[in-house]
């Protein structure tokens, strides 16, 4: 079945009340090269399954947060109080989405989060959070393991910016990883140097988007010339603008490759062309793109009964970047973990780990 047909199953008559969801996406400041394609992918998914005239309308309620948790908190309730909104959807870094998600906790709002990717996250905020995406501990295991036996590293060194539950989680938990396989981690420094101490086979980033692109440069120019690893906070087109040519032997994790061979992401990838013109710049479009469709699919099944108990009976649900399912009492979905490397300004896909 395809998989931008997949809305044509919905049953419920036209003239129920429109799906409404909170869209809450970056769309300016720091975080907006991630957030932006993020809502271009929403964007799409709502408008084909409106055009499928089947199934309750779907209306996207746009909010910028601003790259400003407290920003993207105050829009959220704002929004919620005004009455008639069924979820909120969105965002890629965890300090935002916990930010988010507590307001619509409190205010008995299912929040379905795009991309932030903090182990636990769904049990910070409440029961009525949940992911659509993996989780960090699962993308840093991912890389140690591609460092390992792929690149054959046998040593590692990280660069972290300690400010953000994100980048933190993953500095501790990839040479952790990295350990455990028989590597040698040779210690962290902050993320704002070059490597200094000894030689080392590879480093890790631990940064958000809008340090991936000059820490590159950086460790180029300082002379590292190695394989430079991250996770899916470098997968934002803004990498390799900044960073230009010495972009090359950059590899990450993320949640799909838009190279594959897959049917659903070769359909995602012509959609989204023909609707915006270009290419995918990064894989927040269809993990956007896929929380729709959990929600609308969710919407479709519960009858009755309440949004939030359809969420999380969700199994098997197939989206660009992969199965959704959720069980055993979690909000989050354990999925395979791509990684590519960054040739020529483009991710390439590499390898397909499970976590």
């Amino acid at each position: 079945m395809s998989l931008l047909l997949a809305f044509a199953l919905a049953s419920a008559p036209r003239q129920a009340p429109p799906l409404r969801v909170i869209a809450i996406f970056n769309l300016s400041g720091s975080m907006a090269s991630v957030d932006r394609p993020g809502y271009e992918g929403m964007r799409l998914a709502a408008e084909q399954a409106n055009r499928s005239g089947v199934g309750p309308r779907i209306e996207l309620i746009p909010v910028d947060g601003e790259s400003n948790p407290a920003k993207a908190a105050a829009k959220v309730r704002a929004v919620i109080l005004k009455g008639g909104v069924d979820a909120v959807a969105g965002l890629y870094d965890s300090d935002y989405a916990l930010a988010a998600g507590r307001v619509a906790q409190e205010e008995r709002v299912p929040f379905v989060t795009s991309g932030a990717t903090l182990p636990g996250l769904t049990t910070r905020i409440g029961d009525h959070a949940f992911m659509a995406c993996y989780g960090d501990d699962d993308q840093a295991a991912a890389m140690a393991q591609f460092a390992r036996t792929r690149l054959r590293g046998k040593t590692v060194a990280v660069l972290r910016d300690g400010r953000y539950d994100y980048t933190r989680t993953i500095a501790q938990d990839f040479p952790a990883s990295f350990e455990k396989l028989g590597g040698q981690s040779l210690g962290t420094q902050p993320l704002s140097s070059a490597w200094r101490g000894k030689a080392t086979d590879a480093v890790y980033v631990a940064s958000l988007p809008n340090d991936a692109g000059p820490t590159v440069r950086r460790l180029r120019q300082s002379g590292f010339g190695g394989p430079i690893l991250s996770g899916d906070g470098f997968d934002t087109p803004d990498l390799a603008r900044v960073a230009g040519a010495a972009a090359q032997r950059v590899f990450f994790t993320t949640h799909v490759a838009y190279d594959s061979p897959s049917p659903a992401v070769r359909q995602f990838v012509a959609a989204y062309r023909a609707r915006f013109g270009h290419r995918p710049e990064s894989a927040a479009a269809a993990l956007a793109y896929d929380t729709l469709r959990l929600i609308a699919d969710a919407n479709r099944r519960r009858g009755q009964g309440l949004l939030l108990d359809a969420l999380a009976s969700t199994r098997n649900l197939p989206g660009v970047t992969g199965t959704l399912s959720f069980g055993s009492g979690s909000r989050e979905p354990q999925k395979p973990i791509t990684v590519v490397e960054l040739v020529q300004g483009r991710p390439v896909f590499r390898d397909l780990v499970s976590p």
